[in-house]
């Protein structure tokens, strides 16, 4: 996933609130790399009130695909042992 430093430069200027849409239109405008509009269709909500809601939506996510990519790591690990 990319990391809110870099997804900050993509997102900066975009006016809230916005929608999910929104805010993966306005990330592609600025030639973001596709796993952040992908990561943005993903998120949690439909609608972001202000910037604060966007990132803590996008934490939400990281952390939860972060959650996923470790226990998919513990089962490999339980396979092969």
């Amino acid at each position: 996933m990319i990391s809110i430093a870099v997804a900050r430069e993509f997102i900066e200027g975009l006016e809230f609130p916005a929608t999910k849409e929104e805010c993966a239109r306005y990330a592609a405008k600025k030639k973001a790399p596709r796993a952040l509009i992908d990561a943005i269709l993903q998120m949690p909500g439909e609608k972001y009130q202000k910037a604060d809601d966007f990132w803590r939506s996008y934490a939400e996510l990281e952390a939860k695909l972060e959650m996923e990519s470790k226990a998919k790591r513990q089962k490999r690990r339980l396979k092969g042992a």
